[in-house]
């Protein structure tokens, strides 16, 4: 498999997993906490594979011939970023399938 392939593969997986996890009791609990790890090694994935787009913009940002549409993308990617970890994140304090021992209060 190539890595082309193996991209196409990876993002049509997230591109069907993650809708099913908007919703804890439409599958199971369990589900839902195994399939969101699995997303979160998926997206980790998907950055390592792409980390050569990621450097190359944040290398030319301050230059002119940078699109604004690039840069506009750029910037919602992160802010998927942080939304999907920190998803990731709560959810694991919270988690009562996985690692329902480190229950955090905060949450």
């Amino acid at each position: 498999m190539n890595r082309r392939t193996f991209r196409i593969i990876l993002d049509v997986t997230m591109l069907v997993l993650v809708p099913l996890l908007y919703n804890s009791r439409v599958l199971s609990l369990a589900f839902h906490e195994v399939a969101g790890l699995v997303a979160l090694l998926l997206l980790g994935t998907h950055l390592v594979l792409n980390w050569k787009w990621i450097t190359g913009i944040i290398t030319s940002w301050f230059q002119k011939r940078l699109p604004r549409k690039t840069r506009f993308t750029y910037v919602i990617d992160l802010a998927f970023l942080g939304s999907f970890f920190f998803a990731g994140a709560s959810g694991l304090s919270i988690s009562r399938v996985l690692l329902p021992g480190i229950r955090d209060p905060l949450w």
